[in-house]
């Protein structure tokens, strides 16, 4: 497996520090960028290097750049690259930091501690009016995001654009099929941004997409079995395919659907079986696509269930960083694996304790010092 990694280069960096080179994880040149955690209402701020077992400093305490609390409990976040701003979603309010402000320096691999109060801040959602969002998500697809939101009655979803100034009514998907569904279903944006779900209390389940979610017309359906004993709904993310986590309802085993719905007739894959594994959330990054949960994790892409032996151990949090890392977030500390020293993923690093719980992970660019040829 290749991995891509930002690079610094001569005779500037670029304004993102996204060039990219093919080594990763223990190998190539490191440079800093911005690893957040997020849990009850704090959002923190690290320096990625800080959290990189292959540097001198791993073993000293964990200090963030910054700590914003949002007033709020945090549902979710998701780092948005291209922009250098981080959406974050609680039950009041739809959040978007800009991180442009943050930059390496004054030495190369530095980031200076920052007061939250200087990112820039944009709540999307002052100015309309109910907005409430006791349970829900974001599912960010290539120019638009997907904000799902749930209270006991009720289901909503906003696909704002991804530049949007501000979350209006107009956002709001109207589709019939959505009053249907049950609250077991499961949504995320596929390919061209079209709205894709989930749905069942048992199998069969139903999948759908939208290619247009602004018109009740065409949606692609198809159906498919479950070979779990009471099988449970867990997850749906677009990381191409379409994955569907399911586990049974004791949470000891586990399975994958992939799906691509290029046409109506297009169907989806068999069910891959995950045993002794209780996952119920995905994330993906670098073209591999994990999956965890309260009983162990699992790398779900390629043919190969890796690790062979999953640690019997609960993890609320994950992410697959740009440097080719592996982060878990099991209680109040990580557990790091090298993706390209480790691909089997056999040698966990850390932990590195964190002081708190991180239920949400992100990871981003900072602006680089330039370098002299």
């Amino acid at each position: 497996m290749r991995f891509l990694k930002p690079l610094r280069y001569a005779p500037v960096a670029s304004a993102l520090g996204l060039a990219l080179s093919a080594c990763s994880g223990s190998t190539g040149e490191a440079v800093p960028q911005l690893f957040i955690a997020a849990g009850g209402q704090e959002i923190r701020f690290y320096n990625s290097l800080a959290l990189r077992p292959d540097r001198p400093g791993f073993a000293q305490p964990l200090t963030p750049l910054a700590t914003c609390n949002t007033g709020a409990d945090i549902l979710d976040l998701f780092f948005e690259t291209g922009a250098r701003k981080l959406w974050v979603l609680t039950p009041a309010s739809l959040l978007r930091y800009n991180t442009g402000p943050i930059q390496e320096g004054p030495q190369i691999g530095q980031i200076q501690p920052l007061d939250c109060a200087s990112l820039p801040l944009e709540n999307l959602t002052a100015n309309l009016s109910g907005f409430a969002c006791p349970s829900g998500y974001l599912r960010a697809g290539s120019s638009y995001m997907l904000v799902v939101c749930r209270d006991q009655v009720n289901l909503r979803l906003w696909r704002p654009s991804l530049s949007t100034p501000a979350l209006a009514a107009s956002d709001q998907l109207s589709l019939p099929l959505l009053a249907t569904l049950s609250p077991n279903a499961r949504f995320a944006l596929g390919p061209g941004d079209g709205l894709a779900y989930v749905d069942g209390v048992g199998s069969p389940f139903t999948l759908g997409f939208f290619p247009n979610p602004t018109a009740s017309t065409p949606l692609y359906q198809q159906s498919f079995t479950s070979n779990l004993i009471f099988p449970q709904l867990r997850d749906l993310a677009y990381p191409q395919p379409l994955y569907v986590l399911l586990s049974d309802n004791q949470g000891t085993n586990s399975e994958t659907v992939t799906w691509n719905p290029t046409s109506a007739n297009a169907a989806p894959s068999a069910s891959r079986p995950i045993p002794g594994r209780g996952l119920s959330t995905l994330t993906a990054g670098q073209g591999l696509v994990v999956g965890f949960g309260p009983q162990g994790f699992a790398r779900l892409d390629g043919n190969t269930l890796l690790p062979a032996t999953s640690p019997n151990e609960a993890y609320q949090a994950g992410l697959v960083s740009l440097d080719g890392y592996l982060y878990l977030g099991r209680g109040a500390e990580l557990v790091i694996y090298d993706l390209q020293g480790d691909p089997s993923l056999v040698s966990p690093l850390g932990p590195k304790p964190l002081g708190f719980t991180p239920t949400r992970l992100a990871y981003g660019p900072v602006t680089l010092l330039p370098v002299g040829p």
